[in-house]
């Protein structure tokens, strides 16, 4: 627990430091870099529960992973300090909720998200964090 908490730390710490110093803000340092730091065990245990067939495995993993960083990270962070959203953030926001959307249209079809489905929806995260970039 204690190395979880350190490399999180330095990686919040140092992605922070190296896009600042590339003019990056602070959301999209939280939407992209460090995003993608503390979801990659989240990536690595469902791409291996769905190699093995345990679909309902990964997709509970990636669902019930986004509602307690959502409602408990969050939610808690919010009650120890307040948190101003920045307006730079509301495209962002728009875009995620579309996506959610599209997602719940793939699983309603068949309960199952298509090879082409998740394609598509790979391409429209990367243009999502693309977009945080520009």
């Amino acid at each position: 627990m204690a190395l979880v908490i350190g490399g999180s730390h330095f990686l919040v710490d140092s992605a922070t430091i190296l896009a600042r110093i590339m003019g990056v803000s602070d959301w999209v340092i939280g939407a992209t870099i460090v995003a993608a730091g503390t979801s990659a065990p989240e990536l690595a245990t469902s791409i291996a529960a769905a190699l093995k067939g345990r679909h309902g495995l990964s997709i509970g993993n990636l669902i019930g992973s986004d509602i307690f960083n959502m409602f408990g990270v969050l939610g808690l962070a919010a009650i120890l300090k307040e948190l101003p959203v920045d307006i730079e953030a509301q495209p962002n926001m728009i875009m995620l909720l579309i996506m959610i959307g599209i997602v719940l249209v793939f699983m309603r079809t068949g309960w199952r998200i298509s090879r082409v489905e998740g394609a598509i929806l790979f391409l429209i995260g990367l243009s999502r964090w693309i977009f945080s970039f520009l």
